[in-house]
């Protein structure tokens, strides 16, 4: 997204306007998103720890089997 603004910030007292305009290029939402290929590498890293999170709770999970 581009917007005008004045260059050097202020506006001329007299005349209440820019003495100088220029264009500034503002970053939309779509520029802030990943690419394909930043998402794909980050979805696999979600569904890894996932993976992990549910193996070491079978893995560290109480037996069942009382003996008494």
């Amino acid at each position: 997204m581009r917007y005008l603004a004045c260059e050097d910030g202020a506006l001329n007292p007299e005349t209440g306007v820019c003495t100088s305009e220029v264009w500034v290029e503002s970053p939309s939402l779509r520029d802030m998103l990943p690419t394909v290929e930043q998402a794909n590498e980050i979805g696999m890293a979600i569904f890894a720890v996932l993976v992990a999170i549910h193996a070491l709770k079978t893995i560290f999970r109480p037996s069942n089997d009382r003996t008494e």
